[in-house]
């Protein structure tokens, strides 16, 4: 049976997509003072990467590896 999923992590997942979209705009977007929001917001892209790909990455896992299946074979 396969887990709901629960909206706080889908809401992390979208809060991890803008900060990807804004790290993406403040390196190759118009700001104009482009210096300043480049080194401010790419540390944010990074972050927003990880948690993406580790959410994403759990709810995979949670839908194909059922410990409990695994220990009863």
């Amino acid at each position: 049976m396969l887990k709901k999923r629960d909206s706080k992590y889908e809401l992390l997942r979208i809060i991890s997509i803008l900060l990807i979209i804004a790290s993406h705009y403040s390196n190759y977007g118009n700001w104009y003072s482009q210096t300043r929001l480049t080194s401010f917001f790419d540390p944010f892209g990074k972050v927003g990467v990880d948690l993406f790909i580790m959410i994403s990455g759990w709810f995979l896992s949670v839908e194909v590896f059922d410990l409990k299946k695994m220990i009863k074979r």
